[in-house]
């Protein structure tokens, strides 16, 4: 099954991940409006202030439909060497 968005909450983690230009949306979700507006500038990236739960805000946001399916990586800490892109 194929994923349509992929959620964090680290800006580090939308840049590291916009650099590999990815077909899926990255969604940074994130109460902090400086991280946000960094965000909108990098590509894929979609900043989103966390508000609720991320299905709803997918949902809400129009980013996923119904029966489309996303990662919500916002609990998951990858080793920098896996995403660093020298």
């Amino acid at each position: 099954a194929k994923v349509s968005a992929i959620v964090v909450t680290s800006l580090q983690m939308a840049k590291n991940l916009s650099r590999l230009r990815p077909e899926l949306k990255i969604v940074l979700v994130s109460k902090d409006e400086k991280e946000l507006s960094a965000a909108s500038l990098l590509w894929a990236v979609f900043p989103l202030y966390e508000s609720g739960p991320a299905a709803a805000l997918l949902k809400h946001q129009g980013l996923i439909e119904k029966g489309q399916r996303y990662l919500d990586a916002s609990t998951v800490r990858l080793s920098a060497s896996i995403l660093s892109m020298n």
